[in-house]
């Protein structure tokens, strides 16, 4: 099961910053649980192939490493198999296969018997690439329900905090 808070980060500024937050909160029994973290870093929509699955691993394993030990981590790969197979091969347990894709089955089969999931669509996320994102991330870690956070914050600035396929 995926935890519920879900960040969508793009570098090492955006994990060290959601980080930092998740310490001031460390309070919080929804964030953590005998001490593995109950939320999720998201790659952008796409990011195993346009800065490739590598580049993720290496990211999680250098700035995140409870992340990357616990696995509690998701790579976008859009509907390209060949960056999810890539994904699996690293160890990568979350993956986003946009189920479009006609090896989706294949690989969801391949994923399902190693442990690993698959998941068809993209998960709503706080877009760390938002400035606003900043501001607003100490108030969505101690949101009780954070998809309607997200939900109520997108549709009152109609900003792009919300992380959807672009």
């Amino acid at each position: 099961m995926l935890p519920s808070y879900i960040i969508q980060v793009h570098n090492r500024y955006d994990i060290e910053t959601t980080l930092a937050a998740v310490r001031a909160h460390s309070h919080n029994e929804r964030l953590f649980s005998k001490g593995k973290p109950l939320f999720n870093f998201i790659s952008a929509p796409n990011a195993g192939g346009f800065m490739g699955v590598c580049w993720w691993s290496e990211l999680l394993y250098n700035y995140a490493p409870l992340h990357w030990q616990t696995n509690t981590h998701i790579i976008d790969c859009g509907p390209h198999a060949g960056w999810a197979l890539q994904a699996l091969r690293l160890g990568i347990k979350s993956i986003i296969l946009k189920g479009k894709c006609p090896q989706f089955d294949t690989i969801k089969e391949r994923a399902n018997s190693i442990g690993h999931t698959i998941i068809a669509e993209r998960l709503p996320a706080l877009d760390m690439r938002n400035n606003d994102s900043k501001f607003i991330l100490h108030d969505y870690l101690n949101s009780s329900n954070p998809h309607d956070f997200l939900e109520k914050y997108h549709n009152s600035f109609s900003g792009n905090t919300l992380s959807n396929d672009l």
